[in-house]
């Protein structure tokens, strides 16, 4: 199943390849969180662990955007890094999917072993969720330059 691999999917199927072969956080739950929905949730949790392998490099990311948690990109590759694009460091949508996903398999499966396995990961996103907006002039804002999903418009 092109899915269900031990990375993320990435945007496009087998037989295209845009993107330059990176996988796009922003579509795991599109692509893979039917899985655990259909009682396979043993399928999307062949891509979870991914998230928990690279805590660290997306907590870095949040300290280096002066937020806490664990900020997540967009286009990705194994090694966890943002790839270079002229819109993926300003979609932001992406951001609570790993609490989605790690819902979904709770869910699925109703077992405290999951809690354990991706709690500290749900933790992190949700830190970076609830401290990103910014208090201006009486108002929350998101801050930081970004792009809607529409990817058509300028930061």
């Amino acid at each position: 199943m092109n899915g269900a691999g031990e990375l993320p999917p990435q945007e496009e199927g087998l037989f295209s390849n845009s993107w330059y072969g990176k996988f796009h956080l922003e579509m795991h739950p599109w692509h893979a969180g039917w899985q655990a929905m259909w009682g396979h949730a043993d399928m999307l949790e062949r891509s979870l662990p991914w998230y928990v392998g690279n805590l660290d490099n997306a907590r870095a990311e949040a300290a280096r955007h002066h937020v806490k948690g664990a900020w997540w990109p967009k286009m990705v590759g194994p090694e966890g890094r943002n790839s270079p694009s002229l819109v993926s460091p300003f979609i932001m949508w992406q951001q609570p999917h790993p609490i989605l996903l790690a819902e979904l398999v709770w869910r699925a499966e109703n077992d405290p072993a999951v809690l354990d396995r991706y709690g500290e990961v749900v933790e992190a996103t949700a830190d970076l969720l609830a401290t990103w907006p910014i208090e201006r002039d009486g108002r929350l804002n998101l801050g930081m330059p970004m792009i809607p999903a529409q990817e058509n418009y300028d930061p």
